[in-house]
């Protein structure tokens, strides 16, 4: 897994389409709507198959606020898979844009980036690569 990430974050592959299994985007707006006002944060667990990105599931990250980004992993937290492709997370407000702490933690977690924001519906999940490009996606049974 990790070779490939390596590969479309070098350029030698490209993100040929994005799938998410509507179970994954289920949980999502259960974990934010549950957390609201916090922020959720999770990653994106998935594979990669010739440039195309399968996200199937969200595994839930336990994450502390502090003064400088809206939420700080502790390493020893981390989910221990080679299945992680990306990272999830909500935004308590009526904007899933990414901010300046957000690209920055983008670019320590994997490829694709999912934000949602209020009030955490299918139609309020965004995609991002790791420059806060937005990315096109499907939604898949």
């Amino acid at each position: 897994m990790f070779k490939k990430i390596k590969e479309i974050l070098s350029g030698k592959q490209t993100i040929k389409g994005i799938e998410i299994k509507r179970s994954a985007i289920e949980k999502l707006t259960e974990f934010s709507k549950g957390s609201y006002p916090k922020e959720f944060l999770g990653f994106l667990e998935g594979k990669i198959e010739n440039g195309e990105i399968l996200i199937d599931d969200i595994i839930f990250q336990p994450y502390i606020a502090n003064e400088n980004s809206a939420f700080s992993t502790r390493l020893w937290d981390m989910p221990i898979t080679a299945k992680v492709i990306g990272s999830a997370h909500s935004h308590p407000g009526p904007s899933n844009h990414p901010s300046r702490a957000d690209l920055h933690f983008f670019g320590k977690t994997g490829i694709v980036h999912i934000i949602i924001k209020l009030p955490y519906r299918t139609e309020d999940v965004a995609l991002y690569d790791n420059n806060g490009n937005v990315l096109d996606y499907k939604i898949i049974e």
